[in-house]
């Protein structure tokens, strides 16, 4: 089964990873060889992730504050006191800093701590440097495809979603059925026009099916219908 990455995308996310990383990580110091250095790097992330924390949501408050205090001043209700200027979140001294995004020198770390011999998946588990499982599509899920014409050239619109690619088939009325016409990994599917000046139209049937690593997965797509011709 398909998994994410194990870092968050979102603050919130990252700040709660962090969080988790630097308080299980120093019961691993024997087991991953883990160095003075790297665990004193960890606590320095963890301190200033917090003191940055700490700052934005008593900076938000203020704001909070500000707008309503703005508000009375400029426009207040009859009989509304205007009250002192809100205290404002003072700077404070903050802690030690890093000299590199926290997260490019952790991902080296988790590698090196991935490719450590007493590594295994319950450590990874534990430390979350192993995504989560990312439930496969149905296997009754098949592509919407959606053709246009755009500067003599076809555009097929498909979405790609979990998939690893498409293959696309086509029958072209000429007594062979349905045959292979292209993979396409990354959408959309740009077809140049095969007609050669005079030739008559052409109408061609098209379907596809992902794949899904490199195993065709899923139903086939309804069909479409192409209309060729000379002239775009």
């Amino acid at each position: 089964m398909a998994q994410d990455y194990w870092l968050p995308r979102d603050y919130m996310g990252q700040k709660t990873w962090i969080d988790n990383f630097s308080v299980k990580i120093g019961g691993y110091e024997t087991t991953l060889s883990l160095t003075p250095e790297i665990l004193t790097y960890i606590a320095d992330v963890k301190a200033y992730s917090d003191f940055l924390f700490l700052k934005e949501v008593g900076l938000r408050a203020d704001v909070k504050e500000l707008i309503s205090h703005r508000r009375i001043f400029l426009n207040g209700k009859p009989g509304e006191v205007i009250n002192a200027f809100p205290t404002i979140t003072l700077r404070g001294t903050p802690p030690t800093s890093i000299n590199e995004p926290v997260f490019r020198a952790l991902t080296r770390l988790v590698r090196t701590i991935k490719s450590h011999a007493n590594y295994s998946v319950d450590i990874g588990r534990d430390l979350r440097i192993i995504g989560a499982e990312r439930p496969l599509p149905g296997e009754d899920v098949k592509p919407v495809l959606r053709a246009k014409f755009v500067g003599g050239k076809l555009i097929i619109y498909w979405k790609k979603g979990k998939m690893t690619s498409i293959d696309f088939y086509v029958d072209r009325n000429d007594g062979n059925g349905l045959v292979f016409l292209g993979n396409n990994v990354k959408p959309h599917f740009t077809l140049t026009n095969p007609i050669a000046p005079g030739e008559e139209p052409k109408t061609w049937k098209i379907v596809a099916q992902y794949r899904l690593g490199n195993e065709p997965y899923g139903d086939y797509s309804d069909q479409i219908y192409i209309t060729l011709s000379s002239i775009f």
